[in-house]
């Protein structure tokens, strides 16, 4: 069975964290978000969809039937989590700035992706709410793909 392109795209961006994140040892990514109080879990890159709009252009004068063209316009986060604590967040910022130069060296995640990950905003959060302090570097990424309507398996 084929895997959707949005799952492929998950998939591509995770394997290219993972070998950006190689050189800190003990870093974790996921396709969903770290629980923050399993110590062996952080630090820990998470990949997290926040939204997901399907555009089609007009089908006015297409055959009924015809293929339709999906432009599929999506945002995601790049989370990086760390115990709080002046080391931590420097290990939180070192992996942020491996991720952001992975994707930038990657745009398209080996073609899986017409226009991709483009950064929009970068956030630093401290959490002292938690048991344990943590620390959260945020980055907000939007990008494009397109599928036909009738094969949401491959992207065009």
């Amino acid at each position: 069975m084929s895997t959707p392109v949005d799952t492929q795209l998950l998939d591509a961006l995770k394997a290219l964290l993972q070998a950006a994140a190689l050189p800190v040892v003990g870093v974790h990514v996921a396709r969903s978000e770290a629980d923050p109080f399993e110590p062996d879990e952080l630090p820990a890159v998470n990949i997290l969809p926040v939204q997901e709009d399907i555009v089609s252009p007009t089908t006015i004068g297409a055959a009924r039937g015809a293929p339709v063209l999906q432009v599929h316009r999506f945002q995601l986060v790049v989370q990086v989590v760390t115990r709080g604590g002046s080391a931590a967040e420097s290990v939180a910022r070192r992996v942020s700035a491996l991720c952001a130069q992975a994707i930038a060296q990657n745009p398209t995640l080996g073609g899986v992706c017409r226009q991709l990950l483009t950064p929009m905003a970068k956030q630093w959060v401290r959490d002292d709410d938690h048991e344990q302090r943590l620390a959260r570097q945020n980055t907000l990424y939007s990008g494009e793909y397109r599928t036909y309507s009738h094969d949401p398996f491959t992207a065009v």
